[in-house]
């Protein structure tokens, strides 16, 4: 899965909801799930406040702000669902004379359980590791049915009347049960 390194506290504002847009000076044409990596070295906390406007300390107040974020870790995933240049959310930076700051406008973020340790790299970059297509969280097991990965959460059960064990995600096996209904 792609995957993209962010200094804290941005990685931890993102994975949690708060920081909907990543601002790069490059472009991606990708769409879809990533995983968001917090960077080895934080932005220092001084830094950081300095750095945002009274409209995002009111957006974080709620967050639980603390100066030893966790780093070296996969924290979470979110979707990429646009690119822009100026987008109106008070986290994009504007494109000034200078250079073009590209808008990584992000939804559904999800915040894993447990992080998950993992050197960072530049750019997009890949890792071996599959998330959920149902929830976002973590996932090891591929479906038989629809070949997307799920977590234990959303493992079919088993059905005590059929006396059937689907090997597949709780989505595929309500599609089949209702199939069978019909």
């Amino acid at each position: 899965m792609k995957a993209l390194t962010v200094k804290q506290p941005w990685a931890s504002l993102i994975c949690s909801g708060i920081k909907d847009v990543e601002n790069r000076t490059w472009s991606t044409k990708f769409r879809g799930r990533i995983l968001i990596h917090a960077a080895m070295k934080p932005l220092k906390f001084d830094d950081a406040v300095n750095y945002m406007s009274i409209e995002m300390l009111k957006q974080a107040v709620d967050f639980h702000w603390s100066t030893d974020h966790v780093v070296g870790v996969i924290m979470g995933s979110v979707e990429i669902v646009d690119c822009v240049v100026n987008h109106p959310s008070i986290w994009a930076e504007a494109t000034d004379n200078h250079r073009v700051i590209w808008n990584w406008v992000l939804a559904n973020p999800i915040l894993f359980k447990e992080p998950i340790p993992a050197k960072g790299a530049l750019s997009l970059w890949w890792i071996n590791i599959d998330v959920c297509h149902i929830c976002g969280q973590r996932a090891e097991y591929p479906c038989e049915n629809c070949d997307e990965y799920f977590c234990d959460k959303h493992s079919a059960k088993f059905d005590q009347f059929t006396q059937i064990d689907y090997n597949c995600c709780s989505a595929c096996q309500d599609n089949m049960k209702n199939h069978d209904e019909y």
